[in-house]
């Protein structure tokens, strides 16, 4: 069966078994199709899920994941407690060629916020352009060919407006 264009790490010929997660993933959704990859107790019984499913809804978080901007290299926070949807997650993260950073759901807030507060944005593509803050009207070093860094305090964000000049 043919896999869907965009999960990027997809091997056709897998040169070694299991050379990333990701041809794991799908070795273990061709070789094993069906049965029962995960499983998780409810009220109600066992919900299931076989490895084509889990490799399915990887492929389709990852399609989601690319049509709100999560590209190749990006970082992605994944904080859940453990349960087949975290794997399913975890995996489109990868599929979508982004690094997953996975979090303890039990952290705590403060916690999270020194994990993701250095932000590097890859901005090339708006090279020249110079960052204005939209509330303080505060001018930002312009926009170069590195990637640029901001570090944010716990709660903060900013709100950018772009002159080209």
């Amino acid at each position: 069966r043919p896999m869907p264009d965009f999960c990027p790490f997809l091997m056709r010929g897998f040169a070694r078994a299991h050379e990333t997660l990701v041809t794991l993933l799908h070795q273990m959704a061709e070789r094993h199709d069906l049965a029962i990859a995960l499983q998780r107790l409810e009220h109600d019984g066992f919900a299931k899920m076989s490895f084509r499913d889990v490799q399915r809804r990887a492929h389709a978080l990852a399609a989601a994941l690319a049509t709100h901007g999560v590209a190749k290299g990006d970082r992605v926070v994944l904080t859940a407690k453990g349960s087949p949807a975290w794997v399913v997650s975890y995996f489109g993260i990868l599929c979508a060629g982004a690094t997953a950073v996975p979090v303890d759901a039990a952290i705590e807030e403060d916690a999270l916020a020194t994990i993701v507060r250095e932000v590097e944005l890859d901005l090339r593509s708006l090279a020249g352009a110079l960052p204005i803050e939209m509330f303080g009207k505060s001018l930002f070093p312009r926009i170069g060919e590195l990637p640029y860094i901001l570090t944010l305090g716990p709660y903060d964000f900013f709100w950018f407006k772009l002159r080209r000049v």
